[in-house]
């Protein structure tokens, strides 16, 4: 199962971030993760849940 779509409020300011390195914590399946990869940055996830984990790496299909 996909991940769901990045949150409203990292929608609406993801563009006036500057571009580097991201740490998702708690990133569950990747929603907002993936977000900031589709923009070139570089990100590291980190969950608690092997699942979780798992899911935001076949989301990312290899980029992870």
């Amino acid at each position: 199962m996909p991940p769901s779509a990045p949150s409203d409020f990292l929608r609406a300011v993801a563009a006036r971030l500057p571009h580097g390195d991201v740490l998702d914590l708690a990133c569950g399946s990747g929603r907002n993760a993936l977000l900031f990869l589709a923009r070139g940055d570089r990100v590291v996830g980190i969950d608690r849940a092997a699942a979780s984990l798992a899911r935001a790496r076949a989301a990312a299909g290899g980029a992870a």
